[in-house]
């Protein structure tokens, strides 16, 4: 198997097509078919369009999205509720890895998962 023919199945696999993302009303933004609230927006970090860009499917799986800013490019981490998934990557986490992890005082925003619109359309 080639570089190209695993770069493919990964795409494929994961579907890195662009989300459809866009704000609805002030406190919430839907990505694909989920809707999310925005928990903190820290110096106005949320960027539809730089979310755009950075967001793949492999998110839908978190039920945070936790977003920093570092030398004008946006990150993204996941986490999961407390509820025994991944104990590194729960909510209750997230303080510590702003502290050890992104630039002092850098913008940042935090998205909770509040639904998945397939369910509810």
């Amino acid at each position: 198997m080639t570089i190209m023919n695993i770069s493919e199945d990964i795409n494929n696999k994961y579907d890195y097509k662009e989300e459809n993302i866009k704000l609805v009303r002030d406190k919430n933004i839907k990505i694909g078919k989920y809707l999310y609230k925005v928990i903190d927006n820290y110096k106005n970090c949320l960027d539809p369009e730089m979310l755009k860009h950075r967001y793949t499917r492999l998110f839908a799986k978190f039920d945070y999205i936790f977003g920093d800013l570092s030398y004008d490019q946006l990150r993204l981490t996941g986490f999961y509720e407390d509820k025994g998934k991944n104990k590194y990557k729960v909510i209750t986490t997230c303080q510590d890895f702003l502290n050890e992890f992104c630039s002092f005082n850098c913008p940042f925003f935090l998205l909770k998962k509040i639904k998945d619109l397939d369910k509810y359309e």
